[in-house]
């Protein structure tokens, strides 16, 4: 019984750690026409009005802190779902274009 514990706890701390969302911050600044360049066509976007004051979905929390000094922000919400991995980047205008502010990519295990 103690092997068989110890299994399934291995197997949830990997399986755990390949679930992990990295906020890798590696589509900052790019322009939405390059991230499609880099991805391909969107397979869903859409725009929200983010204000510090609502409350975001889990996976949309880290935009709390990369907007922090800011309120009442239009963003676009482009999502890429890949067989093995989703890519979520987070646009706004900023100087007529859109730009990225964040991003968001887990593996296909991770459920949000």
């Amino acid at each position: 019984m103690l092997k068989f514990v110890t299994i399934v706890l291995i197997i949830m701390s990997v399986c755990a750690c390949a679930a992990i969302r990295e906020h890798s911050g590696e589509y900052i600044g790019v322009s939405y026409r390059d991230a499609v360049t880099a991805n391909g066509k969107p397979d869903s976007e859409h725009s929200f009005i983010f204000r510090q004051s609502d409350r975001l979905h889990e996976y949309q929390g880290n935009l709390y802190e990369t907007l922090k000094d800011q309120d009442s922000i239009k963003l676009i919400e482009v999502w890429w779902e890949a067989e093995n991995e989703t890519t979520i980047i987070w646009f706004k205008i900023l100087e007529d274009r859109l730009t990225a502010v964040d991003s968001l990519r887990y593996g296909k295990y991770v459920s949000i």
